[in-house]
């Protein structure tokens, strides 16, 4: 990736930064998902990730030199406001009656954006397909265009809080597959998957 894409790309996420002290509450959901990938670029450039920028006109957002395709969901965190728990949720798969399964990449990176656009306070799973469509298929009204999800919780108090929470009411509310990428969470943080 040449220079002047680095530094166009820093130059963006502090203009993002900005605009995120300026006036956080008036900011479009979409512009989420742009800074997500921006951060991502610039961990791929920092982890020597050779990558091709997509979107657009294709069903993905980065392909990889080795022709692997990656998606980026951007997910800000919420705080249960009860129990003060705080997560991030993203969606795995959609319900798609046009695309084979609703799955179009290799890999998914989610980004967890904290209390702000900024790259120090995110953080980034990088997990393969076949992984991820391990989760369990939902059925929840809320999320009638999501067939697979994944919520991820700020610590493992706030995952036990969470699923003894819901354990009478709602017992498949997180998936052992969840629980598995929260008690494992190290597995899902190293970006050599890619390579």
């Amino acid at each position: 990736m040449s220079e002047l894409a680095k530094t166009s790309w820093k130059r963006a996420m502090s203009a993002f930064e900005t605009l995120w002290e300026i006036m956080p509450e008036k900011l479009p959901p979409h512009l989420r998902g742009i800074v997500g990938e921006v951060m991502v670029w610039l961990k791929l450039e920092e982890n020597d990730i050779n990558f091709t920028p997509r979107g657009g006109q294709f069903a993905y957002d980065i392909e990889l030199a080795n022709g692997k395709r990656v998606e980026v969901r951007t997910s800000m965190s919420t705080e249960h406001k009860s129990t003060k728990t705080k997560k991030w949720g993203w969606q795995l798969q959609k319900r798609s009656k046009k695309e084979k399964d609703g799955v179009n990449y290799d890999f998914l990176i989610c980004v967890g954006l904290g209390g702000s656009f900024n790259l120090k306070d995110a953080f980034f799973l990088v997990i393969p397909r076949v992984e991820a469509m391990q989760a369990r298929d939902i059925e929840f009204t809320r999320f009638k265009g999501v067939k697979k999800k994944l919520w991820f919780y700020e610590n493992l108090d706030a995952l036990k809080i969470e699923t003894e929470r819901n354990q009478n009411r709602n017992p498949e509310y997180v998936c052992d597959w969840e629980i598995k990428v929260n008690q494992n969470r190290e597995d899902f943080l190293k970006w050599s998957i890619l390579k």
